[in-house]
């Protein structure tokens, strides 16, 4: 563990910004907000409300996103634990991938540490245009997810808006994650990060009743000694 009360670091926002033009999955609840109050109405505040679904962004999906229920009580977003989304991390830059990453590219960045933080970001740099929804999104294959598991790997993220194909019926990659216990992050913005280690900031909210929560979530990049 980086005993990051003892050294400098530098905070790198890995989230995309969310806004009315922010994409979304087809046929998800986009981003929308009503101003309610107004100080230029003479209000005493301004004051919002804002409806979306908790996929649009970057986000973090609970195990009840794709099954009905579990023993670890993981079911919803606000019961998981907070310890996989706190901690070192080790970001993979696979250079521009799209569709299926390749499980033999995936082992060579991989293999070039020797030992793996059991939590890994996975940056596939093709379309970082919150804007525009790539269905060509780079996504992970069971393999991946089974060689992570090896190294006691316990939180995976990515760059694309969901792990699995865009087309996927019976989601394999999420189904292999569950069966692992591990957790996953999607819809990061990895755009200005190199290969190496960092320390991740990224908590779910305390939603007790979705299936997914946004997330704010940021490296610390700590300074040599």
């Amino acid at each position: 563990m980086i005993p990051f009360f003892k050294k400098k670091y530098r905070i790198i926002d890995i989230s995309q910004s969310v806004s009315s033009k922010t994409s979304q999955f087809p046929g998800d609840c986009p981003f929308s907000f009503n101003l309610n109050l107004e100080i230029k109405n003479c209000d005493t505040v301004n004051l919002t409300s804002f409806t979306m679904s908790p996929h649009v962004g970057t986000h973090v999906d609970a195990y009840s996103h794709i099954i009905g229920s579990t023993e670890d009580n993981y079911n919803n977003v606000g019961q998981m634990p907070l310890e996989p989304f706190i901690g070192e991390v080790l970001v993979l830059d696979l250079g521009q991938v799209y569709n299926e990453i390749s499980f033999d590219l995936f082992l060579d960045k991989l293999n070039t540490f020797k030992t793996v933080p059991n939590r890994v970001l996975i940056k596939s740099s093709v379309n970082q245009n919150v804007t525009i929804f790539d269905k060509n999104f780079a996504y992970l294959t069971p393999s991946i997810v089974e060689e992570l598991h090896k190294h006691e790997v316990v939180l995976v993220g990515t760059d694309s808006p969901s792990v699995d194909k865009f087309d996927s019926k019976d989601l394999p990659t999420h189904h292999k994650l569950i069966g692992y216990k591990m957790f996953w992050l999607e819809n990061l913005n990895l755009t200005n990060i190199n290969t190496g280690v960092y320390f991740l900031v990224a908590p779910p909210l305390k939603f007790i009743e979705l299936e997914a929560s946004p997330l704010r979530a940021v490296l610390l990049e700590f300074e040599e000694d």
